[in-house]
């Protein structure tokens, strides 16, 4: 399900861009008059967010197909500049797109770092937190009185 939502992602993606492109808008430009570019500009922004979303919740899956797209990283790449130098974003939004940066490796990533959804970093936790058994220490061999033998 993830894999077609993200291949269609990346189509919409690509076929905006190259409308984009072919239009001559530029994010240091005011927004554009036509109907159309602004749709197709809205397409790319909803787009990057929503693959920026799903990236963060669902890491190693998006990755496997991620990486598998031809194209997929000089897109997203550009879509998240594009988003960047828009000037449309809230707090939270541009958040979400400094994470999605550096999940990516698009920028460094900081010190403090962390994806709470990747399954290998859950592993990693949990071989740390199961505790070990306690080695079990023989006991004495005393002399007990014994129940088992019972004179009638």
């Amino acid at each position: 399900m993830i894999e077609l939502v993200l291949q269609k992602l990346f189509q919409v993606l690509s076929e905006a861009r190259g409308k984009i492109v072919a239009g001559g808008w530029r994010p240091d430009m005011p927004f554009p008059d036509d109907e159309t570019e602004r749709e197709t500009l809205a397409t790319v922004i909803e787009n990057t967010l929503l693959f920026g979303d799903i990236l963060l919740r669902m890491p190693d899956m998006t990755h496997e197909i991620y990486k598998s797209q031809a194209n997929g990283r000089e897109l997203i790449v550009w879509s998240v500049q594009l988003c960047n130098e828009t000037d449309v974003f809230d707090k939270a939004e541009r958040k979400l797109l400094g994470l999605m940066s550096q999940e990516l490796d698009i920028i460094p990533k900081e010190e403090s770092y962390v994806n709470p959804y990747r399954i290998k970093l859950k592993r990693q936790k949990e071989k740390k937190q199961t505790p070990k058994k306690k080695e079990k220490q023989p006991r004495e061999k005393k002399p007990r009185l014994s129940g088992r033998r019972q004179e009638l």
